[in-house]
């Protein structure tokens, strides 16, 4: 698969499904075969299972588009609007079923299924697996039978929904499905306001490390803590880099946090709730059904796990937890009691490793850099990107493995952002097609992607959702950051302090009306929740300042020389030189 094959899964159209069933109903009935049969009555769908189908005819409809009306869900740190469009697993009881149908035999189902599109022979093994959703079966049956689920979360059978998803999670576990599900059960469970839900969902996602910006923003909403292993699983996050304690003596490290905890809360968690918190918003994948509008599917929601003072707090524990682990470390292997780190464990799943050299073999992986005891030549270790493993190598190896390893960071950061932006494959395509006319030659992905962020920046600038326009220039920076151009993703995240500095709003619904834009402006940098440093940011400045060898006042050089032009084309409100004041102190170098 190519770096951008994943935008070739074209959507159906939803809006024409139910044309899509009568032709498919007319059709059959022009070539008859004493095989196929409407389904009504042929199948033991359980009645648990039956009830949350979704029907456009027959005895069970329970389904018509004029009831697709808005459902408002508010709280008080965001609201969603849904709307709807026609059902992909919306069932018509007189399409033709295939009894005959051989599994074997049984083309597979492409990207976005509906039932409309299913052929007699896939329709029947649709129809077969809900006899028994427990059974193995193409992940794309699951989606349908899923789709319907969603749409029973947000305006339906909520309870029994939730129950039936999480079956599905105990029996199928397909990544995409588990991802898209996790968020979904988390989320509508927000939108209820239903803690006893969000609990149990939490309890039984059954990925211990699952904890993500819906999960987090959850716990802040219902007043419940933060594990310590869900603290250790965010660590990449709030900017948490040396991991070397909790890949290698996990089990000391959270006991170790759990401790911490205690002294700082009285307890073995982290009360979220309790912390003041600047956020920024961000699109965040929650739903899978593509009659869900896109903005529905990835909406709009307070990312918590950003806020500075989140990430700070956070940061600080783990800190603090590495050095105690690091003291104990030492007091214990003073007295022989220290344990075994985990790299140091033997793999006896696996043949044993053999040098890259001499291809003599090893006892065991070494836990870092080594000679070989054959050759005596250096051996590096490294982790395989892709298969997350150790690998040996020889020193001639390591400059085509590090651009390896970029490539593929850079490959995950465009499919992130794409993800972010809501950009298909179309969009995409569009793009590429339009820069190769201008320039001549075929432009990198990188040019593509940095071309949408502008264009996409563009558009939430004039559209006054300043909030959104200040989340595609973070983008732009991780662009350049990840394709090892440090000098524009330095450029553009001191431009991204710029800009936070200012205070920036989402004001798009409130364009239109002068008063209301007069007391709440897009830019308000005397507005201590919207006008905030994120230190995640700052440490990329710092590090990226660091490898460059920049010294503070070539930083602030190039921060004036940017921000100058930045604060006559956007008019803002702050100037460069306060907004500098404002960071100096954050910059950490001579």
């Amino acid at each position: 698969m190519g770096i951008f094959d994943f935008f070739k899964r074209k959507e159906p159209n939803v809006e024409n499904n139910n044309q899509i069933l009568l032709i498919n109903k007319i059709n059959n009935q022009q070539n008859p075969s004493q095989s196929l049969v409407p389904f009504l009555g042929k199948f033991l769908i359980p009645e648990n299972i039956r009830q949350l189908l979704w029907f456009g005819d027959g005895k069970y409809k329970n389904y018509s588009p004029e009831n697709d009306q808005k459902i408002l869900f508010e709280n008080e740190l965001f609201r969603v609007t849904f709307s709807f469009q026609t059902e992909p697993s919306l069932i018509f009881t007189g399409l033709p079923v295939d009894y005959n149908t051989n599994a074997d035999n049984v083309e597979k189902l492409g990207y976005y299924p509906s039932y409309g599109q299913l052929n007699p022979r896939q329709r029947f093994i649709y129809l077969k697996w809900l006899c028994d959703i427990t059974k193995p079966v193409d992940i794309g049956y699951v989606f349908i039978y899923y789709y319907g689920l969603e749409r029973h979360l947000v305006s339906g059978k909520y309870s029994d929904a939730v129950n039936t998803i999480l079956t599905l999670r105990q029996h199928h576990k397909h990544p995409s499905f588990l991802s898209y599900s996790a968020n979904a059960l988390v989320l509508s469970a927000i939108l209820y306001k239903d803690k006893d839900t969000l609990i149990k969902v939490l309890d039984l996602i059954d990925d211990i490390s699952y904890c993500s910006n819906v999960s987090i923003l959850g716990k802040f909403l219902m007043h419940l803590d933060l594990t310590a292993g869900e603290i250790i699983s965010i660590s990449t996050v709030v900017g948490f880099t040396n991991k070397k304690y909790i890949k290698d003596y996990p089990d000391l490290f959270q006991k170790t946090l759990e401790s911490n905890l205690m002294k700082e809360f009285g307890k073995n968690s982290y009360p979220i709730y309790q912390l003041k918190m600047q956020y920024p918003s961000q699109h965040i994948m929650s739903f899978a059904n593509i009659s869900f509008d896109q903005d529905i599917r990835s909406p709009i929601l307070p990312d918590l796990m950003h806020s500075p003072e989140f990430s700070s707090s956070i940061h600080t524990l783990l800190t603090t937890t590495h050095s105690d682990v690091k003291q104990s470390l030492m007091e214990m292997r003073k007295s022989g009691s220290a344990p075994q780190p985990k790299s140091a464990e033997p793999d006896n799943a696996g043949p044993k490793p053999e040098c890259p050299y001499c291809h003599n073999l090893l006892d065991k992986i070494p836990p870092s850099k080594k000679k070989c005891p054959s050759c005596n030549k250096i051996i590096i270790v490294r982790t395989d990107p892709v298969e997350k493993k150790k690998i040996l190598l020889r020193e001639d190896q390591i400059e085509e493995f590090e651009k390896r390893l970029q490539e593929i960071r850079n490959h995950k950061t465009i499919q992130r952002i794409l993800s972010y932006l809501n950009a298909d494959s179309t969009q995409f395509d569009q793009t590429k097609e339009n820069l190769k006319l201008k320039s001549g030659k075929e432009p990198t992905d990188n040019e593509v992607v940095l071309k949408i962020i502008n264009q996409i920046g563009y558009r939430h600038f004039k559209n006054l959702d300043m909030g959104l326009f200040r989340n595609t220039i973070l983008y732009r920076g991780d662009v350049f950051k990840s394709s090892g151009d440090l000098h524009n993703a330095l450029i553009s995240y001191l431009e991204l302090c710029y800009i936070d500095l200012n205070g920036p709003n989402n004001c798009g619904s409130s364009k239109n009306y002068p008063e209301i834009l007069k007391e709440y402006p897009p830019f308000n940098p005397n507005n201590s929740v919207d006008a905030f440093l994120a230190p995640g940011i700052l440490d990329y400045i710092n590090k990226i300042s660091e490898e460059l060898n920049l010294t503070k006042d070539q930083v602030k050089e190039l921060f004036f020389t940017h921000n100058l032009k930045v604060e006559t084309a956007r008019k803002l409100p702050l100037s460069v030189q306060d907004a500098w004041v404002k960071l100096e102190s954050a910059i950490l170098l001579e």
